[in-house]
């Protein structure tokens, strides 16, 4: 004697599976993914060393669909993350690495020349007042007169060490970030099993 089973609303319950698939093959799947990796872009935001901000505020997310699969990333769009990341020269682990110091050499002048001394706002004030009253331009003549540069033909930099921000953010949140897209995707197949 063989047993069989019947499902009563086979239909039914196929029609909406089929309605999962369609909805998380498309833009809520993206969006699911897409949520939890702000997890890691938030905190690699809050680890990236801070000079101007201009690679904080340039860290972003993408999602992208290929076929049935979703892809993140999270990034930067400038060049130079790879190198505070990573480091550069002689403390270098990764992309642009290259274990030598980095020569600098003066190529269209006869010199390279720095800035050494950068004077306080409260230092240019002062030589300021010693200047004539009336005279054009007393601030940028003092902020000139203290400023200290230094010249030569060729420089030797050792390198920058690195300040990882990205990859410690991801080890850091993944769990979370992967807990978020389960649970998006819960709350996801919910609704559609709601509807209907």
């Amino acid at each position: 004697m063989t047993n069989a089973v019947r499902v009563v609303g086979e239909k039914e319950v196929m029609d909406r599976l089929g309605a999962v698939g369609q909805m998380l093959s498309g833009r809520q799947l993206l969006k699911v993914v897409k949520n939890g990796a702000l997890i890691v872009e938030n905190d690699a935001k809050a680890k990236v060393p801070k000079r101007t901000g201009n690679l904080m505020r340039s860290l972003h997310t993408e999602a992208e669909m290929e076929g049935a699969t979703a892809s993140v990333q999270t990034g930067t769009r400038h060049l130079y993350g790879a190198y505070v990341e990573f480091g550069t020269g002689i403390f270098g682990t990764g992309p642009g690495a290259s274990g030598k110091p980095i020569v600098v050499t003066a190529k269209q002048a006869k010199a390279l020349r720095w800035m050494t001394f950068s004077p306080t706002g409260a230092q240019v004030r002062t030589v300021a007042r010693a200047y004539a009253k009336g005279t054009k331009g007393r601030m940028s003549l003092a902020r000139e007169a203290l400023t200290q540069y230094a010249f030569a033909k060729k420089v030797t930099i050792q390198g920058m060490k690195p300040k990882p921000y990205l990859r410690p953010a991801f080890d850091e949140k993944k769990d979370a970030a992967l807990s978020e897209m389960a649970r998006a995707g819960r709350e996801l197949i919910e609704k559609v099993a709601r509807r209907g």
